[in-house]
């Protein structure tokens, strides 16, 4: 059992690198990181440089070989958080100014950022609260994005994509999910996928710009209303698909 505290400053910083395990970080109080770590490897290493922080496991062990690693870190909100792992899963529970996460096989979980970037090959990856930005990759894993304002770049192969209420340019590229956006107030909206479904929200008074294309897929539309309001806003949407069908649904 490791466990350690430091003393940092304004820009608190993380860097953890584990093959195998699992990754929280949680919020503490300012100027203060502490870390605490469950595992085998002896050569397991918690250095500070400045006000960064590294956590790493053994470099040099094989695969097969290295020991996995329960690693907790309190650290202050508005930090920044550089994580990598082969098949940990990773939970991000402490306010972020920015976090990079790259992992395998493991589950992301980002509680509130302000810039994001989460890349795994078979796990889900879900965002609650996004101030400015987020780019998530995945392969066969799921993106769940509850809020962001700013920007959302997701690209997945066969994961589903969902989120619930963008204010933002939104950008997502799947082969055969399908994407679902709740509530959608933004300008830019492009969506690109080979055989997945479309749908999206928008609030009445929207007025959209719409470039669609589908070689079998429909375009599904709301109701024209007797007594449209006036527009609040302007968008552009772009659709492209193989297949699936693209629904827009009118929100209160």
């Amino acid at each position: 059992m490791i466990h350690q505290t430091f003393s940092v400053g304004d820009h608190p910083e993380i860097d953890v690198r584990i093959q195998a395990g699992r990754v929280e970080v949680v919020e503490g109080p300012a100027g203060t990181i502490e870390v605490s770590v469950e595992t085998n490897d002896h050569n397991f290493r918690v250095q500070q440089r400045g006000d960064l922080v590294e956590i790493a496991s053994d470099r040099e062990a094989r695969w097969l070989f290295s020991s996995p690693a329960e690693v907790t870190v309190t650290m202050p909100p508005g930090g920044r958080a550089t994580i990598r792992t082969a098949s940990a899963d990773v939970v991000v529970r402490a306010p972020i100014d920015r976090i990079d996460v790259d992992t395998a096989s493991g589950e992301i979980r980002i509680h509130n950022a302000r810039k994001a970037s989460a890349k795994t090959a078979s796990g889900n990856v879900r965002a609650d609260e996004i101030g400015e930005a987020i780019k998530a990759k995945t392969a066969s894993g799921d993106v769940r994005i509850v809020r962001v304002n700013g920007l959302a770049d997701v690209s997945t192969a066969s994961g589903d994509v969902r989120i619930d209420d963008a204010d933002a340019i939104v950008d997502v590229s799947t082969a055969s999910g399908r994407v679902q956006i709740d509530r959608y107030v933004g300008t830019d909206l492009n969506l690109k996928s080979m055989s997945g479904s479309f749908e999206v929200g928008m609030e009445s008074g929207t007025k959209v710009d719409l470039d669609a294309a589908s070689l079998s897929g429909r375009v599904n539309w709301p109701p024209k209303l007797d007594n449209p309001p006036p527009v609040k806003r302007h968008m552009t949407f772009k659709a492209k698909s193989m297949s699936g069908d693209l629904t827009i649904k009118r929100i209160s």
